[in-house]
């Protein structure tokens, strides 16, 4: 068993039928305290928006990234991504990064590293998580946005 404890997540934002099993820390959420990805964008602020991602890859390499990310993305709207995965999904992003598409070497993607989570795990995360981005009119976001899961990648596919 990994280290998540899977449980069932609700989501009035993805229908009161709609039963993802996302693995979480321990907590199970219930319609009344769950922050819709745009509740979490509207509060935030643009110097909040910053500090969220830095938190997370640190000064040296946010200053280095910052403009690839923000011609890929809306910083504001990842940072809220961010927030969202991170205080309501409870994953634990560990790295924010540029992907490069390969042949030309340029800045494609936004690649959010999820630790923790195998295969399914994985599949169930993304899947979920690009719907309501979809659903709640960050599309644009979402077709930018790659979660990985690194630990799935090392090990075969069950």
């Amino acid at each position: 068993m990994s280290i998540y404890e899977k449980v069932p997540l609700v989501s009035t934002n993805l229908g009161n039928d709609l039963w993802e099993t996302i693995p979480t820390a321990t907590v199970t959420y219930s319609q009344q305290n769950v922050l819709d990805f745009t509740q979490i964008y509207s509060r935030i602020g643009e110097e909040e928006a910053k500090e969220r991602i830095k938190a997370i890859v640190g000064e040296k390499k946010l200053n280095r990234i910052f403009n690839a990310l923000s011609n890929i993305v809306n910083v504001k709207e990842l940072a809220a991504l961010l927030k969202w995965l991170t205080d309501v999904l409870k994953l634990e992003v560990e790295d924010v990064d540029i992907i490069y598409e390969v042949e030309e070497n340029v800045p494609q993607f936004v690649g959010i590293f999820v630790k923790g989570c195998d295969w399914e795990e994985w599949g169930k995360i993304s899947k979920t998580v690009k719907a309501e981005l979809v659903r709640e009119g960050f599309k644009e976001l979402a077709s930018h946005v790659v979660i990985v899961c690194p630990e799935a990648l090392g090990t075969p596919k069950a």
